[in-house]
């Protein structure tokens, strides 16, 4: 009989200790999150560390959700905190899922990855898996090296399913439910394309942030390779008749008053024209005109 009884207590204690286990093997939601992007920083050397591009984690089926944009969201502070400075702004990133036509294309593959990561000019692309279980969600994801397509590092984690996750999760249910799509402006608006000398450009939007505006479009070559730069000439005439020189202009890797690009055919190029101490009762302007070896023009742009 004491035989028999140490057994049971000993079968008892080793299920308080692997019941204890696992609860403590899950996490909450935020500290999940720090895990990953703990992870991930420790797969790369500091000194080898360049832009990257954090997508919306999709379910094991490849659908997006809410909570797969939350922790996109949250993984790009981390990985800010952690000492990644160059990371791929969110519309950025919209932009290039429309232009490439991937937004339902499921779960992100390494070749997927390469084309998101070369049309933002991203080295390293973060992608991940959610899975669903009873009573926590499993998060695996990926850093992918743009250039040569090969994972350079992994990580993985479980955050326990409280009621923060499972109210993000029923946000993300009632949002792809059967229900009409909310109205309002589209997430990635297309505007006026511009074709000249082969190349295709098209104004995405314009921002106002204060008294700065950021003109976001694409640069396509058509039929071949191509190379262009674009100057400081570039500008904004109001309706007033009045002109803003630009303050920056961004293409690629390129950055500075002026910058020169190389095309691949087909391959689209985000860029974005910047003017600083546009009035702030302005809503839109008559013309944008960006000076490259050529000049592009695109009239009436209304500001965002």
């Amino acid at each position: 009989m004491r035989a028999k009884a140490v057994l049971c207590l000993a079968l008892g204690l080793f299920g308080w200790v692997l019941s204890a286990s696992a609860v403590l093997a899950q996490r909450s939601l935020a500290d999940g999150l720090k895990d990953l992007a703990d992870q991930i920083t420790r797969g790369v050397p500091s000194e080898k560390r360049g832009s990257i591009a954090v997508l919306s984690f999709r379910n094991l089926d490849g659908d997006d959700s809410m909570l797969g944009a939350h922790i996109a969201e949250t993984m790009t502070t981390y990985l800010f905190q952690a000492g990644y400075r160059n990371i791929i702004e969110r519309s950025m990133l919209d932009r290039a899922m429309s232009e490439l036509k991937l937004g339902q294309s499921g779960l992100i593959d390494k070749e997927t990855a390469k084309k998101i990561g070369k049309f933002v000019s991203a080295d390293y692309v973060v992608a991940g898996v959610m899975t669903d279980l009873s009573s926590q969600v499993s998060l695996n994801c990926r850093m992918i090296d743009v250039q040569t397509g090969q994972i350079a590092a992994v990580a993985q984690t479980n955050i326990v399913k409280d009621d923060d996750v499972k109210k993000i999760m029923e946000q993300a249910i009632r949002r792809t439910g059967g229900g009409p799509e909310p109205s309002g402006p589209s997430r990635q608006p297309q505007g006026q394309v511009q074709k000249v000398n082969d190349i295709a450009f098209r104004l995405l939007d314009c921002t106002r942030s204060g008294e700065t505006v950021a003109c976001d479009l694409t640069a396509t070559a058509e039929t071949k390779d191509a190379y262009f730069c674009c100057f400081q000439q570039s500008h904004l005439i109001d309706r007033r008749g009045r002109e803003l020189a630009v303050s920056q202009i961004v293409f690629g890797r390129q950055r500075g008053t002026s910058t020169c690009n190389d095309l691949a055919r087909a391959v689209p190029l985000a860029g974005q024209f910047v003017f600083e101490g546009v009035p702030v009762e302005d809503r839109d302007v008559a013309l944008l005109e960006l000076s490259c070896n050529f000049k592009v023009q695109f009239r009436d742009v209304v500001f965002k």
